[in-house]
């Protein structure tokens, strides 16, 4: 049982319990039973803000790491989009330089049959093959449209690893090639220039056996001489043969002289170079006059046994720098190949 009285300002709570036990008496100001319940409201308000601010902020935090993360995957795309990008232009590229390695290629295959057209072979490759790259489309599909094109899109996947350093892998690989092919194609034009220089040079040189006959009766240097029996100095290289034989111009050049004497008889001298100039002596018939321009091979007379003459021959001479010199440092045999090395003479 439980009793309250009431005081001015107190309050008396009696608490009787059981008989046998004593009265319990709990005395409280009116002012304490006052504060006691605004106490409670205050504490349970103070604990709804604590837990209220605390929700925010982890609230606010949560929002933070999310919007960045969210950022972080933004960027990470835009990334994988430029790579992606980058990675076309690439591709683009390097398509490119393949059609240039291919035509740096065919520069290389031309410059080749040229320069094999000098040397006289064929060439060994086969001007349709170019090992793929630049190649030409056969010719059944020349005539088709060039712009024709189709098929799906299918994007690359953003997430493939290692296709960009493959791709820098290939492109400076092609850069290589294209400065090796460049270094080749120059070095392949300064050997075609060297080639043409040389065929120039060749033309205008006294290789080229000038009548049918092979027979050397005579050659340059000492001999007794054929009508006085003394030791004489024979200048040139007689070549034996039948009267009319045909005698060739042994270089490219100009005739200088188209005349007869008592020593030479009928005679040209064709100047080749501003030091070098041929002779051909004792001819039956001259077919070529002074100012005519004569090529390697060319018919330029009959041969002969006019003027100082024991027999029809061919006297031929080579004058370099106004004197006269061994024929045969400078004659191929018949029938060689035109190709000549020249022996310069001190």
């Amino acid at each position: 049982m439980c009793r309250i009285r009431s005081g001015k300002h107190k309050l008396t709570f009696l608490v009787i319990p059981e008989p046998e036990r004593p009265v319990l008496q709990i005395r409280l100001s009116k002012r304490l039973l006052i504060l006691l319940p605004l106490l409670t409201i205050g504490v349970l308000i103070y604990v709804y803000l604590s837990l209220h601010f605390t929700a925010r902020r982890t609230e606010g935090q949560l929002q933070s790491k999310l919007t960045k993360q969210s950022r972080s995957f933004v960027e990470t795309i835009r990334h994988k989009d430029e790579d992606i990008k980058r990675l076309q232009n690439e591709v683009k590229e390097l398509s490119e330089k393949a059609e240039q390695v291919g035509r740096q290629v065919s520069r290389l295959q031309d410059l080749e049959a040229e320069i094999n057209g000098f040397l006289g072979k064929d060439s060994t490759v086969d001007p349709n093959v170019t090992s793929g790259i630049g190649s030409e489309e056969p010719a059944a599909y020349s005539s088709m449209e060039r712009s024709a094109s189709g098929g799906l899109y299918y994007p690359q996947a953003a997430e493939d690893t290692g296709v960009s350093d493959t791709a820098d892998a290939a492109s400076e690989g092609y850069s290589t090639y294209s400065v090796q092919l460049g270094s080749l194609e120059q070095s392949l034009s300064d050997t075609l220039e060297e080639a043409r220089r040389a065929k120039k040079e060749l033309a205008v040189t006294p290789t080229f056996w000038p009548t049918r006959s092979i027979i050397v009766t005579s050659r340059f240097g000492y001999r007794s001489d054929p009508f006085t029996g003394r030791p004489s100095l024979h200048k040139g290289l007689d070549i034996a043969g039948d009267t009319g034989d045909p005698v060739y111009a042994a270089a490219d050049g100009t005739v200088t002289l188209s005349d007869a004497d008592g020593q030479h008889g009928q005679y040209l001298e064709v100047r080749h170079t501003g030091t070098l100039s041929t002779r051909y002596l004792h001819l039956s018939r001259r077919l070529a006059k002074t100012g005519d321009q004569v090529h390697k091979g060319e018919l330029i007379g009959r041969l002969g046994s006019t003027g100082r003459s024991t027999g029809a021959h061919l006297h031929f001479e080579v004058v370099r720098r106004g004197k006269e010199v061994n024929p045969q440092k400078y004659l191929h045999s018949k029938g060689e190949d035109e190709a000549y090395v020249r022996q310069e003479e001190d």
